[in-house]
């Protein structure tokens, strides 16, 4: 008999037995039912003698007859029973086989699957991450927006443009970042204040030789502590003045990395002069290149504090043989106060920018120099300059966080919070003050001399959201005929990052 028909058949048979051995148990109640009837009839001398025994006679037969069926039926589940038995041993052990085989493929099956699971979570933005970390996008974006109350001399109204008090946004931004493959990596960064302009946009590698990171595409030069650092992490609404010689972002290929041993960063890059950035592109064979290094060395750091010396360098053929420099006043808004128009017959031109950054707990200065050389091809060579220094300390015992030769993101040490059932607590504060200068004369080029003092209160509500408000006073040297000349201005910022 088949062996799965065998234990089909025992397990009926069984089931069969136990409902037959409840119908046998009613029968042996109907059985004594009768015989304490025929005692009551006997008793009531209803029944005789004779009768009595021919009744419980038939009654023992039955009895009899109940209890050799109930023994046969014993048997024959016993004998089922061991048939049965034996045969799941026979085949348990492929059954075995087979559940395991099933449960070693469901197990690949979830660990493919685990492998492949994309962990969401949020730091200071939407991350995604598969389990093996493969694969990684961040999404984020900030949003910007300025007020600002300005009052100026009349001789800025009337030389140059009357500086209106404004509200606007400064910047609208949305950007993805990521990981392929480990290795490879990639960023979009998009601006949507006025017209869309690209941002930081490239391609690239990491995990090179030195913690090494190599980017393609349309990203930053190497130059200058601040501009390295993030305007979302910047001290002061605006940086300094002496930015109008930083050539800010370009099309090109940059390698940077960490030299452990020494303390030291290092950036390096070739890149392809561009004349806008909606988007980013070289009309013509213009043969503007540049070249550009920044190095940064740490000869103290430890948990609470740091020295910071750097030095960046940049060598560029001119745009077209033309170059200008230019600045406003330290706010995001107004006509350029400084401005050197266009300086033709540019052979080339070499900007160079030393940094030091001492930073002590909560406390820390900060100041860069930037010098440019113009070196013409009929006139002589035209020198420029600027710099700025500033202070920085927080009230609530926080301090800048430092990596990468840059600051990062302030995160409080208690987020701001206030409500009848929160403990109230008021985020971070910081206080900072900035000068800043700019010479663009020399020679026959008179672009004017410009100096700023800044006044700055920060508070960091969170990680992602901080107010701040700026008191900027500026001077303007040698506008036409007036000697020197100023202005006032009161800026208020609204931050979100994320």
């Amino acid at each position: 008999m088949d062996k799965l028909a065998i234990i089909f058949l025992g397990s009926f048979l069984f089931l069969s037995f136990v409902y037959g051995q409840n119908e046998r148990e009613e029968r042996y109640i109907n059985l004594e039912k009768q015989v304490r009837k025929l005692q009551e009839k006997l008793e009531e001398k209803e029944l005789s003698e004779q009768e009595w025994q021919e009744k419980l006679g038939e009654i023992q037969r039955r009895v009899d007859f109940l209890e050799k069926e109930n023994t046969t039926k014993e048997e024959q589940i016993k004998q089922l029973e061991e048939k049965k038995e034996s045969s799941i041993e026979e085949e348990f052990p492929s059954w075995k086989e087979r559940v395991s085989a099933l449960e070693e493929m469901a197990e690949k099956i979830r660990a493919e699957e685990s492998e492949n699971d994309i962990r969401v979570f949020w730091k200071y933005g939407f991350r995604f991450q598969t389990a093996d970390e493969q694969f990684s996008l961040a999404i984020g974006g900030r949003i910007i927006l300025d007020f600002g109350f300005v009052h100026e001399d009349d001789a800025i109204a009337d030389q140059l443009e009357k500086i209106e008090d404004f509200v606007r946004f400064r910047a609208a931004r949305f950007k993805m970042s990521g990981t392929l493959y480990r290795d490879f990596i990639f960023g979009a960064d998009f601006d949507f204040e006025g017209n869309v302009a690209f941002k930081d946009v490239f391609i690239g590698r990491k995990n090179l030789p030195l913690e090494g990171i190599l980017r393609l595409g349309f990203i930053k030069e190497p130059l200058g502590l601040e501009e390295a650092t993030s305007s979302n992490n910047i001290t002061f609404l605006e940086r300094a003045s002496h930015r109008a010689f930083n050539p800010v972002r370009n099309i090109g290929m940059n390698y940077s990395g960490y030299w452990k041993e020494a303390s030291t960063f290092f950036s390096f890059g070739v890149f392809r002069e561009v004349a806008d950035d909606d988007p980013p592109k070289v009309n013509d064979d213009s043969g503007a290149y540049s070249l550009g290094t920044r190095w940064a060395h740490l000869p103290w750091k430890d948990e609470n504090s740091l020295v910071h010396l750097g030095i960046g360098y940049n060598f560029r053929n001119a745009l077209n043989d033309e170059v200008r420099f230019r600045s406003r006043a330290e706010i995001s808004d107004g006509p350029q106060l400084v401005d050197t128009g266009v300086i033709d017959d540019v052979e080339d031109v070499h900007i160079l920018v030393p940094e030091f950054v001492w930073q002590w707990g909560s406390f820390s200065v900060q100041t860069e120099a930037t010098f440019a050389w113009v070196r013409r091809k009929q006139e002589a060579t035209r020198q420029f300059w600027g710099y700025y220094v500033y202070l920085s300390y927080f009230l609530s015992g926080e301090k800048r966080p430092y990596k990468d030769a840059a600051f990062g993101r302030i995160v409080p040490q208690e987020n701001f919070s206030y409500g009848e059932e929160e403990e109230t607590s008021w985020g971070a504060f910081e206080l900072a003050a900035r000068y800043s200068f700019i010479d663009l004369r020399d020679g026959e080029i008179d672009g004017r001399k410009l100096e700023d003092i800044t006044l700055g209160v920060n508070w960091y509500l969170n990680p992602q959201m901080r107010i701040m408000l700026n008191y900027v006073y500026f001077l303007l040297n040698d506008l036409n005929d007036s000697q020197k000349t100023d202005g006032h201005a009161i800026a208020l910022r609204f931050q979100l990052t994320f």
